[in-house]
């Protein structure tokens, strides 16, 4: 017997479906809206990728990895900057930007770290070694100690050395302290997330790792031999930070082991109790090279790049939708979920749709309509043009909806319990179209005096009325027929 309590049932799947006829489940992909952020100070030239959204209060910070040159990235600052400053601006560092609206950020004056010769810049954190990567994650657990409720992890890559992933605590998010190496394998080049589960009251970690195409595990230390291997996630559980269990491979609706997903950006929903992730897919398409010469190539850079490495310049990625109920098992979508959108001279490279890991709840730009959910990626091409970051937006619970034409469908759901008075639902109508919702018991009959009857408009918190009070089927079993035309149901929720 399913229990959905007070939970918002989110219309992702056919988990709830007993019987369907002509309901599609559709993928809704999130609209690009605003330039957030330019990435123009020395030290961001090249690169802005791995983001990190966090809340604070009521602000929002966004943690990203940067750089201001490389070697092969150094004519845009040649003439300015020689000697030790231009050593500086080869060091990888970890930036924050703030928000008060989600909408557009900014440069706080964090203090932390010199560069340049002056302190007033946005840098977080700095090391000797090789920084890939860097997460920030604000810890939601209520037993956590004060200087470590910021928590970082930290892959430095150290050339002959086995790769191994640091853990940071920081008490306000600005200046980080080294804690441990996690006892953890894998491959770590890649935005690895941390969590808190509250329910199991431990800590679950997402990582990157590989695998060979039989499905057997691959020697991440073997550089010769990864190429050859397929990118996986994996996840792992601690209570203390400190004792981990051995990583296992996520598995997918679709049974497909070798689709190579990473930069995983799995968090829980804010609004439904399942976890969802935003991976990078990854697809190397030197069997279509002669496509490549269309794609953009300012400066002739998708050359250069394949001249070193073929797949620099053959390999393309985009951003897929992924959620879980219980974090291990996952249904992905099959399209593409953020893309890297019309070709402008700078996408449609190998690195495109690195999402931020976490989503923010937004205000509407356009007054009186609900808030949003807000994704943010990094855009541009590092040492060509400027590095920005984009913002783009969907309705809340709107990664999918139950989908219905004009003509119609109509979902019998599996018998389950509720607890509440009320029920409200979060959809959309044209002008001719509809909603109705009718409750059955378990065997099917109608209850008399619970026909909502027709429902039309757009609404995210629509409340449903019946003739009879819905608190006399409170914790009782239940059934809804959802009958819908030109109509998209995105969440309903009994409270």
């Amino acid at each position: 017997m399913i229990d959905i309590g007070k939970t918002r049932q989110l219309m992702w799947d056919d988990t709830l479906v007993d019987k369907n006829e002509n309901v599609e489940i559709r993928l809704h992909n999130p609209q690009r809206q605003n330039i957030a952020f330019v990435a123009d100070a020395p030290w961001e030239r090249v690169y802005f990728c791995y983001l990190s959204l966090v809340k604070v209060g009521e602000k929002f910070r966004l943690y990203y990895r940067s750089q201001g040159m490389t070697t092969d990235h150094d004519q845009n600052l040649e003439e300015n900057y020689k000697g030790e400053q231009k050593a500086e601006l080869h060091k990888g560092v970890i930036c924050v930007v703030e928000s008060d609206d989600g909408i557009n950020f900014y440069r706080p004056k964090v203090g932390q770290y010199e560069m340049l010769g002056s302190y007033d810049n946005n840098i977080v954190f700095m090391s000797d070694e090789y920084i890939d990567s860097f997460s920030v994650y604000y810890d939601e657990n209520p037993d956590c100690p004060a200087d470590e409720r910021f928590k970082a992890l930290f892959f430095p890559y150290i050339e002959g050395q086995p790769l191994s992933l640091h853990y940071y605590k920081s008490r306000d998010g600005y200046s980080f302290e080294f804690v441990r190496v996690l006892d953890i394998y894998g491959a770590f080049d890649t935005l690895n997330t941390l969590t808190y589960d509250t329910e199991k009251k431990k800590y679950r970690l997402y990582l990157r790792s590989f695998h060979m195409e039989d499905g057997s595990d691959f020697d991440v230390n073997n550089e010769v031999l990864r190429a050859q291997a397929f990118r996986d996630i994996r996840t792992c559980e601690s209570e203390d930070m400190i004792h981990w269990t051995k990583p296992q491979r996520l598995t997918y609706d679709d049974g497909e082991d070798n689709l190579q997903l990473y930069t995983n950006g799995i968090k829980k929903y804010h609004r439904g109790d399942v976890f969802i992730g935003l991976p990078t897919r990854y697809n190397d398409r030197r069997d279509d090279i002669h496509n490549c010469k269309y794609l953009p190539n300012p400066g002739g850079v998708r050359e250069e790049v394949m001249a070193r490495n073929i797949r620099f310049g053959t390999a393309v990625t985009d951003c897929v939708f992924m959620h879980s109920a219980d974090g291990y098992f996952f249904r992905r979508s099959q399209e593409g979920f953020i893309t890297p959108g019309p070709e402008n001279g700078k996408n449609w490279f190998y690195g495109d749709c690195y999402v931020a890991w976490g989503v923010a709840e937004t205000a509407s730009v356009y007054d009186g309509e609900p808030n949003e959910l807000s994704f943010y990626a990094g855009v541009g091409k590092g040492g060509i043009g400027k590095m920005m970051l984009t913002r783009y937006t969907l309705r809340l619970d709107g990664f999918y909806s139950w989908n219905a034409k004009k003509s119609g469908g109509t979902v019998l759901t599996k018998p389950f319990k509720f607890d509440g008075n009320k029920l409200s639902v979060n959809f959309k109508t044209s002008a001719f179209g509809s909603l109705r919702i009718k409750i059955y018991d378990e065997n099917c009959v109608p209850i008399e005096g619970y026909d909502s009857r027709n429902l039309f408009g757009d609404s995210v918190d629509r409340p449903v009325d019946f003739e009879k009070d819905l608190s006399a089927l409170s914790g009782k079993t239940v059934r809804l027929e959802i009958s819908l035309s030109d109509c998209d149901l995105y969440s309903f929720i009994f409270q």
